[in-house]
């Protein structure tokens, strides 16, 4: 489902970004229907992402226990995606590396090797094949959805994996 900025109900409230170490790393409840709740949750989680001038928000990291997540889509409207699966487009073997930074982890950018072009489908579309950086934030953005973050699936080195956590633990979120 596509939401345009411009469509932003007014009173909304701001979510609270949760540490990537504190992200649920339980099953999230699958979406069966985009009802008014989950729209405005939604709608939450995109005034969140703007507020701190994130791409993407797994509804996860701000304590919501839905198989969703928010995508920037252009400059003016994100995309609600509910249930996303995705397969790789091309070969498994082949895969991008890219630096990736994460709102549940402020000032940090890990490089994580990602699939250059999946198959994506989600409620409400059956089959999408998304490239470059639409293909880098779907899989980021699903990983968290399965408690993942880029700390697990990034290639960090110990000393910067105690550094960044030790800096997760002093941050009050």
């Amino acid at each position: 489902m596509l939401l345009s900025i411009s469509d932003m109900p007014s009173a909304l409230k701001t979510l609270r970004i949760v540490s990537a170490l504190k992200i649920q790393k339980v099953s999230a409840d699958p979406i069966e229907l985009l009802d008014d709740t989950t729209i405005r949750q939604a709608w939450c989680m995109i005034k969140t992402c703007l507020q701190h001038d994130g791409i993407g928000l797994a509804a996860n990291q701000v304590g919501i226990n839905k198989l969703m997540f928010v995508a920037r889509e252009d400059e003016n409207n994100f995309r609600l995606i509910a249930n996303p699966v995705w397969a790789p487009a091309t070969d498994d073997s082949v895969l991008d590396i890219g630096l990736e930074g994460c709102l549940s982890i402020p000032g940090e950018s890990i490089p994580v090797e990602r699939h250059p072009q999946i198959v994506a489908s989600w409620l409400g579309c059956d089959s999408e094949t998304l490239d470059g950086s639409r293909s880098r934030l779907f899989q980021h953005e699903t990983d968290h959805l399965l408690g993942l973050s880029i700390l697990e699936v990034g290639k960090v080195n110990r000393a910067d994996l105690r550094r960044i956590t030790s800096k997760l633990k002093k941050l009050r979120f």
